[in-house]
Order: C-alpha cells, then structure tokens, then sequence
C-alpha cells in the first residue's frame, strides 16, 4: 500500500488523513493539539497521533505533509502564538521516525493548494484565509506560493488595520488577526451586550433575530472587509478563498464585508471573486500532501 498523510496542526485541534492516490483511505478530527512547551516533546506527540491514525500498525506512509499555524522555516515551527509552543524541529523529527519524506508548511499555505482544484485555477492569482483561533494568509502568484527570503510564509493577519485596537496573541495591537478571530468576534458580542458563548452560539443568536448579535457580526464583516481590501490592493487578486472555523457563520458576515471590501478597494483594482469552497474540512490536510507530491510546482518564489 503507498499512501499519503497529511496534517493540519491548528490552534484548538489536530486533524489527520490518509490518502492512496487521492483518495481518501482514513480521516480523523478533533485530535488534541499538544500542549508541552518542550519543541521535541510536541514533535513526539505529534509522530504519536500519526501512528493512532495509520491504516494499521505496520504500515508505512510513502510521505507525510503537514500544514501548521505559525511560522515555518526550512520545516521548523519557529513561533506559533495561539499554543504554547515554539521551536518545534518537526520535518526532522517526522524524517527519523517514519523515514520517508516530510514537509512542513505554514497552514494557510497549505489550505490555498488544498482548495485550488485545477489547472485554471492555478493560472491566477490567488489569496487564500483561514478564520479561527487565529487568522492566516496565502498568496499564489499564477504559478507558486509567495514567500520570504527568509524562506517563511507572509504574515498578512499581523499588518496593522488599527494601531489602538486590543493586542492580538502576538502582542502587535490592532493586527488583522487581532480584529477577525474567534476572541474578535466573542469580544465585539460581549461590547453589544450579549454574554461570554462560542461563535457558533453567537451565530445561531443571529440567526434568531437577537440584535446583539447581528451588530457583532456586522462589526466583524466590517473589519474583514477592510484587511480584504488592503490584500487586493497590493495583489490584485482574481479569486479570494476563505476557510476556517468561523467561516460557517458567513451569512451573518459577508454583508456587511463586501461591502467594505468594495469601498477599500481603489479605483483601479478589481474587486476579487469571494469563494468559499463547499468542502474545505480536509484542505489543509491534502494542500501538504499537493504541495510535497508536486501537484503544482511546489516552489516559493
């Protein structure tokens, strides 16, 4: 058997899938993220929840690709603000233990590769975003990822939108992030009057009529708006694609966002196309095996 597995290290859970030959052999959810402070100890729970997920105990993945939130050089986690762990050698722990190839790739990179699904689409430009604990970014310029010369992803949900607005994980006050994660949209229900409950409880609120919550969301969709407007205005993008966790709340959001991303784009920029894909749950899983197959080029510029 020649499979595939692919990991999507995210601030609340740890998801993990099988594939042979694209096809889905395994896929589980809701796996807990580790929570030492120690980079090989996390490595190590990680290679755990792995093997908990292998078709059986004797089998051997052909490869294993891992899209993770945080910074990611040369397959190291440098720093991940929503856990509690930093400096995380996981491409070379992975390597040694299950000795086959390993990438390691910043999440929303990944969840970009996983959603573009054929040969058009990668002939655009392209922003991918992922709203949940926290908010990534992804940027495929027509034939490849962009990256740093650092050889880490971009950080776009760290730009400043609001330099006196509350500090984000990272510290950075008024960050992208800071205004459209989970505890952003917990925070603006809370400022309306409503009480300390999940997104999805806010979201079904919403969906009953209660004022508060239909003015947090606007709030919300406000904010998303305007950092959408400042990417297109700087990538020019044809497409948008937005995931994550609180993208299911996107009835009660995407109003009051496209309204502000038509007003913070200028006069020359087109106004991108908003896609949120039908089946995202396993895109950041199977845009890390894309991306170590060389399903595209597989190469940052």
């Amino acid at each position: 058997m020649s499979f595939a597995v692919g990991v999507d290290i995210g601030g609340t859970s740890v998801k993990i899938g099988c594939w042979e030959h694209g096809d889905p052999l395994i896929w589980r959810n809701g796996l807990p993220v580790p929570q030492d402070t120690d980079g090989i100890a996390v490595a190590a729970a990680i290679a755990a929840l792995i093997r908990e997920c292998l078709p059986s105990p004797d089998a051997r993945p052909a490869c294993i690709g891992v899209g993770t939130c945080g910074m990611v050089h040369r397959g190291r986690i440098l720093m991940s603000p929503n856990t509690p762990w930093d400096e995380v050698p996981l491409t070379d722990y992975l390597r040694g233990q299950f000795g086959c190839a390993v990438q390691v790739l910043n999440d929303a990179d990944a969840y970009l590769l996983g959603v573009m699904q054929d040969e058009a689409e990668t002939q655009r430009i392209a922003c991918g975003f992922t709203l949940g604990t926290g908010l990534g970014t992804a940027i495929w310029l027509g034939d490849r990822l962009l990256g740093t010369m650092s050889g880490t992803s971009p950080e776009g949900g760290h730009i400043t939108l609001d330099m006196h607005g509350e500090p984000a994980n990272t510290g950075i006050p008024g960050s992208f992030e800071s205004l459209c994660c989970i505890t952003a949209i917990q925070r603006y229900y809370l400022e309306a009057g409503g009480s300390n409950i999940s997104p999805e409880m806010i979201a079904t609120a919403a969906s009953n009529g209660e004022q508060a919550a239909r003015d947090a969301w606007f709030h919300y969709g406000e904010c998303l708006g305007a950092g959408l407007g400042s990417f297109a205005n700087v990538f020019y993008p044809q497409r948008m694609y937005i995931g994550g966790g609180l993208a299911g709340a996107r009835e009660h959001f995407m109003p009051a966002a496209y309204q502000r991303l038509r007003r913070h784009c200028l006069k020359t920029t087109e106004v991108p196309e908003i896609i949120f894909p039908a089946d995202n749950a396993t895109a950041i899983a199977w845009g890390s095996v894309r991306f170590l197959a060389g399903s595209t080029e597989g190469q940052q510029a």
